[in-house]
Order: C-alpha cells, then structure tokens, then sequence
C-alpha cells in the first residue's frame, strides 16, 4: 500500500437539504484536484439523504411503537442543561454506504458517517479498510472537539468550525494524522488533547 493513507477524507458538515460544509480534509492527490470542490458537495449531499432515509425509517419503527421521537431542539435543551459534553451526543445517529467508482472516484469506497445535532461527521475509506477503527474515530473526534471549544452543543450550530478553522485543523491533524487511522482510547484520546494545545501555543509564538 506504500504511503496511500488510510483515509481518503474527513467532513464535517450540516444536515440539510443543501449542506453547508464547514471543514473538510482531503489525504490523497485526487481528493485535492480541481473537482475537490464538486467531490465534497457531493458526498455531503450523498450522507444527507443516507441520514434522512435512516430518520424515516427511525421514525416510523417508532411511531408503530407508540413511542414519541424527541426533535432536535429537545435533545439540544438535553445537551445544554445536563453541561456534560458526553451528553450532546444523546441523538446521534449513524451510518454508511458504498460509492461506486466514477466521475468523482477513481476507485469505489465506503462512507461513514455520525450525525449529532445539526452536524454530520463523515468519513470516507478505501473499502478494504478497518472500519471499527474509523466509527471509534468519529465517536471520539465529536467529544473531543466538544471539549475542546468547551461547548457542550458545539455540533448544533457549528459556529467555533466557521470562526476557528485553525484550531479544527489542529485538532484534526492530532488525532488523524496524514489520514492515518489511530487507536483511539480515553487515556489516548487526552493524550492528544494536549498535543493540541501544546501546537496551538506554539503556533501562537
């Protein structure tokens, strides 16, 4: 596989009819040609419509149940009052897809995302990859940018993604470094943190 990362991007976006991305990672040198662009728009499209697919299904399996679905401000209002970063990813949904090669992708691969709130987390692989590693990648990366901006319900508007790129990208550089997937644990997880912050110090120096 030589230096092929194990990751082929990394998204971080809105759940929307027309989603608005706020950060996006690209590790290989087709992910970063011209159609860079037209690639990212397409696979955020591609996850909303997985994400809204799931909800309907969710939602009907619920209703036959006699249960109510909490919406989206109701887990927000949960996130907020309980101030336990853990707690906004209460709604989080899941799920992933395959991607035929073609006009975006010289090869097929599998995308996996997270939704919290009004964001989607997404990863994109090569198919052979090791997928436990990349769903324990987004389950973590979503506390630890949580924690980071020291917001609770940082995933529900996003602004901190808009206003300080910077630090996502350290963040994101941390934790998947040059596309590689890590073996993320709690221990290992506020290991990185810090490496973090120590970046950002010096960053500022």
């Amino acid at each position: 596989r030589g230096q092929i990362p194990m990751v082929y991007a990394f998204l971080i976006h809105s759940v929307q009819e027309h989603p608005t991305t706020w950060a996006s990672f690209f590790f290989t040198e087709e992910g970063n040609d011209p159609k860079k662009k037209k690639r990212e728009e397409a696979l955020s499209r591609q996850v909303c419509e997985d994400h809204l697919f799931h909800k309907q299904c969710s939602t009907i399996a619920d209703s036959s149940k006699g249960r109510r679905v909490p919406s989206e401000d109701e887990w927000m209002v949960l996130a907020f009052q309980s101030r336990e970063y853990a707690s906004a990813t209460l709604s989080a949904e899941e799920g992933a897809f395959y991607v035929p090669s073609g006009e975006y992708f010289a090869d097929p691969k599998v995308v996996l995302w997270r939704q919290v709130l009004s964001c989607a987390y997404t990863i994109v692989l090569e198919p052979d990859e090791n997928r436990l590693l990349a769903t324990n990648f987004l389950r973590h990366i979503v506390n630890v940018l949580a924690e980071h901006f020291k917001n609770p319900i940082v995933s529900a508007v996003a602004k901190e993604f808009v206003v300080k790129p910077d630090e996502v990208i350290a963040v994101i550089q941390t934790f998947l470094p040059n596309g590689k997937l890590l073996f993320l644990n709690t221990t290992m997880a506020r290991h990185l943190r810090r490496e973090v912050e120590k970046l950002l110090v010096q960053e500022q120096q």
